[in-house]
């Protein structure tokens, strides 16, 4: 939090106001300011030109308009942190579930279990696995028959892949058509919540931080 202190001498203080006089608040003092201010500008006015006194009024109401906007403001910074602080609470209830998610896969040495959303009406289909800078590492036919795999996949002549964040996906074809793309679906237990610029995001055992709103199942509790 950053505090700002506004340090004013004696000298400069408004005409009327004793140097030890502190203010209820600021809000009061900076109204109590704007009427010293005026009623210095009405004293020093020219008595042959004086100023309207619509002028003064309008004065009075910009000075007021502009003090309900900052309120305003304040109330909504507080609301939409209240908001975002009630919905970490909300989504800390994952904590400990299983989730599920298309996104990066962490691949740390072992097999990891990918959803693999092949189109029902495919012939073939290809898993093509790229690191986080779109680089392609790898392109391979993957059954059309099954919901899920072991990436690496056994059996694959290539070179195993250095530990890190993949991205794969799914190309589905029929008659050597492509049908789409799509991620692969990955699960992972969630182990905590944080908010990152307003957004929750879900932390799993992987290491991946994935946005809440990008959570499509969530699983049950073990215990």
């Amino acid at each position: 939090m950053v505090h700002i202190t506004n340090s004013t001498s004696a000298d400069q203080l408004p005409v009327g106001r004793p140097a030890s006089a502190k203010p209820a608040s600021a809000k009061n003092a900076d109204f109590e300011t704007f009427l010293t201010l005026l009623t210095a500008q009405m004293r020093n006015q020219d008595p042959l030109k004086p100023m309207d006194a619509t002028a003064f009024v309008a004065e009075l109401a910009t000075f007021s308009s502009v003090e309900q906007q900052i309120q305003t403001n304040a109330k909504l910074d507080a609301l939409l942190s209240s908001i975002s602080r009630n919905g970490a609470v909300g989504i800390s209830a994952w904590i400990g579930k299983t989730v599920g998610y298309e996104g990066p896969v962490n691949y740390s040495g072992q097999p990891v279990q990918v959803g693999t959303p092949v189109d029902p009406a495919a012939d073939s289909a290809t898993l093509i696995v790229r690191d986080l800078e779109g680089r392609e590492i790898e392109r391979v036919g993957i059954p059309t028959d099954t919901d899920s795999i072991m990436w690496p996949m056994a059996g694959v002549a290539t070179p195993a892949p250095a530990s890190g964040l993949y991205r794969i996906e799914v190309s589905s074809f029929r008659n050597g058509v492509e049908l789409g793309v799509r991620n692969v679906s990955i699960s992972g237990e969630a182990v905590a919540v944080r908010i990152d610029g307003g957004v929750a995001k879900i932390i799993l055992s992987s290491g991946v931080e994935i946005p809440a709103s990008e959570i499509n199942s969530i699983g049950i509790n073990d215990t």
